[in-house]
């Protein structure tokens, strides 16, 4: 097999209007035809992935590329939440009303730094999980949910610009957490 570079070359990402580019296609000699059966081809395993509902993702990050493939029939009917989602609903509102200026109520303050500190420990954690390959998904949401439960838990120390600041800030909420609470479970 030999592989033959077909994409445009462009100065900007707006320039091009296709995938391939004409002029390398007809250096290389291939044509429309023997282009769409080699994509065809390779693409052809992932055709049980696109039925009955079904589907497929590409993660791109950089150099790499993987596809990821949605194998469950009733995903989407699975993904419909079965619990109240009114206190998340909340939360992105106060997000997105905070971006886009609006003044806050004291209790949308709340919720948006809350959601806001989530997202970074979630970012933070999807960057911090090496290699990609699927754990960085799991990293990213028990972070999140982690730090929206509480932002001070000793697993969020990995993600600290220093992890030993974690006792510090434990230390500092315990003086504000009832007796009885506490923040290193």
């Amino acid at each position: 097999m030999q592989k033959i570079d077909l994409i445009p070359e462009a100065e900007n990402e707006n320039e091009n209007e296709t995938a391939f580019c004409p002029e390398k296609m007809k250096a290389a000699e291939v044509d429309a035809a023997a282009l769409s059966w080699a994509v065809r081809d390779r693409l052809g395993p992932l055709a049980s992935l696109l039925a009955d509902g079904r589907g497929i993702g590409l993660m791109v990050r950089g150099e790499d590329a993987s596809v990821i493939g949605i194998a469950d029939t009733n995903y989407l009917e699975e993904l419909t939440p079965s619990y109240d989602t009114k206190a998340v609903q909340d939360m992105l509102d106060a997000v997105d009303a905070d971006m886009s200026g609006k003044k806050l109520t004291e209790d949308q303050r709340e919720l948006q730094k809350a959601a806001t500190a989530a997202g970074a420990y979630a970012a933070a954690a999807y960057e911090a999980h090496v290699p990609k390959g699927g754990g960085e998904c799991h990293a990213l949401t028990r972070s999140f949910l982690l730090a929206l439960i509480d932002p001070t838990h000793a697993d969020l120390d990995y993600l600290r610009a220093d992890p030993a600041s974690g006792a510090a800030v434990r230390k500092s909420a315990q003086t504000y957490t009832s007796p009885g609470e506490t923040h290193d479970q």
